[in-house]
């Protein structure tokens, strides 16, 4: 687990000093009220980060149950970080949703981020409409993670690949996992086979990607042929696959056959929850390269 900490003013020695060597800033950011001291802090250090010329290779925001106080906190926090092109990567995780994302909209009109994830946390549609300028306007994003996200479905995916597509996106790596693979079928907030195959036309028209996770319950063996489709084309990229979902020997099946023509992968892992047996194992050691 990456390391954070209640205490704000934790990081802010080391951001006054003169050094290229990039830093992690974690915060945990919960309580039922927020002090005057720490909200003190809170805010000194968006001013920290604002001013210095140190990398912050990662921000790591881990929110729990908080309340009113701490999201007023944590907004003045990011007023100062409107501008801060040091922050290479921003992770939201926990209790986090449309409100406390908004709080650092102004970040996100101007920023050089590399690298955004949303582990765990409450966000939904209402969240990606108001990150849409952000995604079809950032130049500098290789990597999206959205795993595990309780209220990411369909219109979430849609919204998040569309806005990146309009703004002709040179995005590396995608990730996007739900967070209870073999939980209830008709969970409206899933990704279904339509939210897969949206996923595929992604894939199939964005060359700069070459790294993509997928962990949903609706990747079937459909979804793995609409996959194969873009392994399939010689336009693909893509060298890493991670696909886990409920395919069977059928889509395996479909895929070895569009691995025979692929020149770009160089590592796919496979995670089943039914039906994949020895049998497609089998067919995959006939296209596979031994070495």
């Amino acid at each position: 687990m990456p390391f954070v900490t209640k205490n704000p003013s934790y990081y802010l020695s080391a951001l006054e000093e003169d050094s290229t060597e990039p830093l992690h800033v974690g915060l945990y950011l919960a309580g039922s009220s927020i002090n005057e001291k720490r909200a003190r802090d809170l805010l000194a250090l968006g001013k920290a980060i604002h001013g210095t010329s140190r990398p912050i290779r990662c921000l790591w925001l881990r929110f729990r149950q908080g309340n009113e106080s701490l999201l007023e906190a944590f907004s003045a926090f990011g007023e100062e970080l409107v501008g801060a092109m040091t922050i290479q990567s921003l992770v939201f995780e926990g209790k986090v949703g449309t409100a406390e994302v908004q709080c650092l909209r102004g970040f996100f009109t101007q920023n050089d981020l590399r690298c955004l994830q949303f582990r765990r946390t409450n966000v939904d549609i209402s969240t990606f409409v108001m990150l849409k300028p952000f995604f079809t306007h950032t130049s500098t994003l290789k990597v999206l993670d959205m795993s595990s996200n309780s209220a990411v479905g369909d219109e979430c995916v849609s919204e998040v690949l569309e806005s990146l597509l309009e703004g002709k996106t040179k995005l590396e790596t995608l990730n996007i996992g739900e967070s209870n693979i073999d939980g209830q079928p008709d969970d409206d907030s899933r990704v279904s086979g339509s939210g897969v195959a949206s996923i595929a036309s992604f894939a199939s028209k964005t060359p700069s990607l070459s790294s993509v996770t997928l962990r949903l319950r609706h990747l079937d063996d459909v979804g793995i042929g609409e996959i194969a489709l873009v392994v399939r084309s010689k336009d693909c990229n893509v060298r890493r696959l991670d696909l886990s979902g409920n395919f069977g020997n059928s889509g395996v099946k479909i895929f070895a056959e569009a691995l025979k023509t692929n020149r770009s992968l160089k590592t796919v892992s496979f995670g089943c929850y039914k039906n994949l047996n020895d049998v497609g194992g089998k067919i995959l050691l006939h296209v596979v390269d031994p070495i």
